[in-house]
């Protein structure tokens, strides 16, 4: 009789600041049933891997939960997984913290369920053959990864179906593949036979083929439509009493019992990579578009099976290119690591700023596939809520007074230009000379929130289907129907594709002409006369009585009416006083050539505040009387001062200018794609102090922005 061993994995995970009601939801749909049924089927064991985000929620919020993974463990029906404790991305972090995401992870499991740790479950399946160093000096012996990884590496055919043995400097790891064909089967495939008949045509006459399922668990009730048919109209009871069934040919096992008993069955040194989807997205988006154009000819034309395991698409690595904002996050996270890397080991602030500083690392809103991840707002938000924290731990735990206000310099977002940070007791201040002497960051330390934790609005390769769908729709007059893929469930999506011509920053310098509608700026229509938002700046940072300065100075053009260009300097001066919460900048603009120029000077700001209404996040003029909510476009005339509300987080902005300005306001919304729908999310709201101004040549025009940051 021929026969095969088979290893059934589930990889449960929630981001770092995910809402409470989407942890409890996906506990009563999806992890609760899925362990209760399990239990009820002793004799299948089974692998699972938990974040160790999930597992803190879990022993705070479901103990008894906490007490029945414990029971299975124990029994031996169980094996869990560990990996990196806020599941991150391997590849993005340093040595240092590879290991002790895992380390951390490993002591937790071993503290709270009494078993060993023999894998690790690498978030996303990214993979880079240097992480087999940091796992092995971790006491990792296996990782779980997909067949597609071993058929970059030209592993074949039988090969594939067993344990693969791959080395880095000396140290080993066994790497499990999981069976592509079977990760769409499970739980997809509503006859359960078809997915036996999977694994029947897998076995073999001497038995020691090895195959493997792993894929993320919420697939059995967490996604959308599941629940009713993992549990309601029983696929999983079918399934596993299916294996209960053919135990007499097909052996469920766990992955220590296999190391221990499956030898390797290749030799291979894995390419940098993940699952063929993510390596998809990790595209431009162009290029995404492109890619896929030649996927779908190749499957028409019936040679895509041959061809595939040659197709390389993009890496993880390249979301950082694809999202500035996203690098920008990593490049803090860096920064914070190095600042918590110098602290005392044995010291009391180590442990706390650690601690806040992994968290920091969780992957999910460093980048975007099928799930919304980075441009899910309170994901990011979350994310520098606690590399502030560690960032302020390991400032406090330095020796001596520090200064009440201070500057220093870091290539942040390693384009080879620093920026400048200016900081004090209250707030951070990030600003980039060579990138429009803009304001990138701006932390409420206290608070611990970056007000600029925004997101650019960008075309995405899924677009051009969204577009299509929604007028198949509109032409049909009939709703999104269950199965059709992902739904467009809102009538204004189409209406809100816009590009952005730059990131969603503060103090963007802006010279339109002088008529130029608030629809073209909202819509990024509106033609830039001037080089000053992508420009460089000189910058010169000092100290002050009172504070930190940065002087700024660019000698560009503007082009006033699409006429020649003509030379102008703009020089502002940033003050960032130590007590105050506020922060001012002075504007000189200065005409050379030989005649005047009229234009609209402005100057935009943006306020990251996580949602845009719910009553409780307004705007006002004075006596905090709302005028509307922060999603709402305004167009105000000589207006010297403009407050924004947020009471749900306790903080209150008052934007000053001087002279009256004409302030304009809108939001900035994205499309984006998540499991079940498309989605239309709050990104940030832009305040636009501008002035339309006639200016002379020689003769100096000034105005002044002073932001003030007030806690409720």
């Amino acid at each position: 009789m021929n026969t095969l061993q088979f290893v059934f994995a589930v990889h449960n995970h929630q981001p770092v600041g995910n809402f409470d009601h989407v942890l409890a939801q996906n506990y009563d749909t999806c992890y609760k049933p899925f362990f209760d049924l399990l239990e009820r089927h002793p004799a299948i064991p089974f692998c699972a891997h938990f974040s160790g985000c999930l597992l803190e929620w879990l022993a705070a919020n479901r103990l008894p939960f906490f007490i029945q993974i414990e029971r299975l463990v124990q029994s031996g029906q169980l094996e869990l997984l560990g990996g990196g404790f806020h599941e991150p991305i391997f590849a993005m972090l340093p040595e240092r913290d590879r290991v002790g995401q895992v380390l951390l992870m490993s002591d937790y499991l071993r503290h709270r369920f009494g078993c060993e740790v023999r894998g690790a479950w690498l978030a996303e399946r990214v993979w880079e053959p240097h992480v087999v160093t940091a796992l092995a000096d971790a006491g990792i012996a296996y990782t779980v990864l997909d067949d597609a990884h071993l058929r970059a590496a030209g592993v074949r055919g039988d090969d594939l179906l067993g344990p693969c043995l791959t080395e880095d400097q000396g140290r080993l790891l066994t790497v499990f593949n999981i069976h592509e064909r079977l990760r769409y089967q499970i739980p997809f495939e509503n006859d359960v036979e078809r997915v036996l008949d999977t694994l029947r045509g897998l076995a073999s006459e001497d038995g020691r083929r090895l195959v493997v399922y792993a894929d993320d668990g919420e697939k059995f009730g967490g996604w959308p439509h599941t629940h009713a048919h993992v549990y309601t109209n029983g696929w999983l009871e079918r399934f596993l009493t299916a294996l209960e069934r053919n135990a007499d040919w097909l052996r469920v096992t766990t992955f220590s019992r296999a190391l221990a008993e499956v030898p390797p069955r290749v030799r291979a040194y894995l390419p940098v990579t993940s699952y063929r989807e993510m390596n998809e997205w990790a595209l431009p988006t162009e290029t995404a578009i492109a890619y896929h154009a030649e996927v779908d000819r190749l499957k028409r034309e019936g040679r895509y099976d041959a061809v595939a395991p040659f197709l390389r698409a993009g890496i993880w690595h390249n979301f950082r290119a694809k999202y500035p904002e996203s690098n920008w996050m990593y490049g803090r996270m860096l920064d914070v690591s190095d600042q918590v890397d110098r602290l005392p080991k044995r010291g009391k602030a180590y442990p706390a700023a650690q601690a806040a500083l992994y968290r920091g690392q969780c992957n999910c809103a460093y980048w975007h596939g099928q799930f919304g991840g980075l441009y899910l707002p309170h994901l990011r938000a979350a994310l520098y809520s606690h590399l502030i924290d560690a960032e302020n731990l390991a400032e406090a735990a330095v020796p001596g007074r520090r200064p009440p206000a201070a500057y220093r310099e870091r290539d942040v977002n390693l384009d080879g230009h620093p920026e400048i940070v200016l900081s004090s007791g209250t707030l951070n201040v990030f600003v980039a000379p060579a990138c429009g002497g803009q304001i990138l960051e701006i932390d409420l330390r206290d608070k611990r929130i970056n007000l600029l934790a925004t997101l650019a609005r960008r075309k995405e390769w899924y677009h051009p289907a969204l577009i299509e769908k929604a007028r198949r729709q509109k032409a049909s007059g009939a709703p999104a129907a269950p199965g059709d893929g992902i739904a467009v469930r809102r009538g204004d999506l189409e209406e809100n594709l816009f590009e952005d011509a730059h990131l969603r920053a503060s103090l963007v310098d802006h010279v339109f002409d002088p008529g130029v509608s608030l629809e073209d700026i909202a819509a990024s229509r509106a033609p830039e006369r001037g080089d000053f938002v992508h420009g460089a700046y000189a910058a010169e940072p000092s100290k002050t009585e009172g504070g930190v300065r940065l002087r700024l100075v660019r000698d560009g053009a503007i082009r006033p009416g699409g006429a020649p260009p003509r030379p102008l300097r703009i020089e502002k001066v940033l003050d960032l006083d130590a007590t105050a919460n506020t922060l001012a900048s002075q504007y000189t603009l200065t005409l050379g050539g030989a005649e005047a120029a009229e234009i609209r000077f402005a100057v935009e700001l943006n306020f990251a505040m996580l949602a845009e209404d719910g009553g409780t996040r307004y705007f006002h003029t004075g006596k905090r009387a709302p005028i509307g909510h922060l999603g709402a476009r305004l167009d105000l005339k000589h207006q010297r001062q403009l407050f924004l509300v947020d009471d749900w987080q306790g903080i209150e902005i008052a934007v000053i200018a001087s002279p009256p300005a004409g302030i304009q306001t809108y939001p900035v919304k994205t499309v984006s794609q998540s499991e079940s729908e498309y989605e239309l999310n709050y990104q940030s709201t832009v305040v636009l102090p501008c002035w339309t101004v006639r200016l002379e040549p020689g003769t100096p025009w000034q105005a002044q922005l002073t932001q003030r940051f007030e806690r409720l």
